[in-house]
């Protein structure tokens, strides 16, 4: 399989990107989950591109979400309208791969390995088949919800995670500090 890999935060690519977007029969998206939604330049540019053409093959798309969030609950909305979206580009819907927890993965390597492997399996399975498929990954998003006491030791944990990770890259100030906010008191 080959691939080309455009991102849309580069307006200037926009044209080329659409352009490929038109003439690829499998098209791979892949965003973080924002205020349980897609991010705004993310729909700027399906603005942009809309309306697209129909091709005689049916262009396949496909959905790689990621949220730093452990509870797929967060995930929801954004994968229900993800079901709908190819549609509304002439395109067939080829599954969502939704991962969660990912927050940690950038202040705890330890677990980088070990948390990214099922996601790389299937990665590998869409290479294969060219969709997400939901009995192979609907696993990854799981759990719906955390419990109250399973939350407040996650919370806790991250904030102690931040806190350091904060320190390591030379953060010398309280980082809960809201100097603009106190200015209001």
């Amino acid at each position: 399989n080959t691939y080309e890999l455009f991102s849309v935060s580069k307006r200037s690519d926009w044209k080329k990107i659409k352009e490929a977007f038109y003439n690829n029969d499998y098209i791979l998206i892949a965003f973080p989950l924002f205020a349980e939604s897609l991010p705004s330049i993310l729909w700027e540019f399906l603005k942009y591109i809309h309306p697209v053409p129909e091709i005689k093959s049916g262009r396949r798309l496909a959905f790689i979400l990621q949220c730093a969030s452990l509870e797929s609950c967060q995930r929801t909305c954004c994968e229900k309208l993800l079901d709908k979206l190819p549609e509304k580009l002439n395109c067939f819907f080829n599954g969502t791969l939704s991962v969660g927890d990912m927050f940690g993965l950038w202040l705890d390597d330890s677990r980088r390995e070990e948390k990214l492997k099922p996601i790389e399996n299937a990665g590998f399975l869409f290479a294969k088949d060219r969709c997400f498929f939901e009995s192979e990954v609907k696993n990854l998003s799981e759990p719906e919800y955390v419990t109250e006491s399973e939350a407040k030791i996650i919370s806790r944990i991250k904030k102690f995670m931040i806190n350091e990770y904060a320190e390591k890259l030379g953060c010398n100030y309280d980082l809960m500090n809201t100097p603009y906010l106190d200015s209001f008191e």
